[in-house]
């Protein structure tokens, strides 16, 4: 996987000083996401995003962008929207990823 973690590590949900990421900052790092697992061998992109997501992601912001998906995924890489509606689905429709 490389230095992806390193991309946004330390900003989990509300950043250290307690303040929410913009929807802005979650789209554009969900969809630098996209791009790194896109160009990787094996199996499907969207598996490797939702993964990623869960692995690596806080509980607010996995619900947060689920929110933003939900209302129509507006600026999202297409492989984005798929993993996270993908995980919502097997989660009977609630958070993506591990409930949080």
């Amino acid at each position: 996987m490389g230095a992806l973690p390193a991309m946004h590590a330390g900003l989990r949900g509300p950043d250290r000083a307690g303040r929410d990421m913009s929807d802005e900052s979650l789209i554009r790092m969900a969809n630098q996401i996209a791009a790194f697992f896109r160009t990787q061998p094996g199996g499907p992109p969207s598996e490797k995003v939702a993964a990623h997501l869960d692995d690596f992601w806080e509980p607010g912001m996995r619900r947060r962008l689920q929110e933003i998906v939900r209302s129509g995924g507006a600026g999202l890489d297409e492989i984005v929207v798929e993993a996270v509606s993908a995980r919502a689905d097997a989660a009977g429709g609630n958070s993506p990823g591990r409930p949080g």
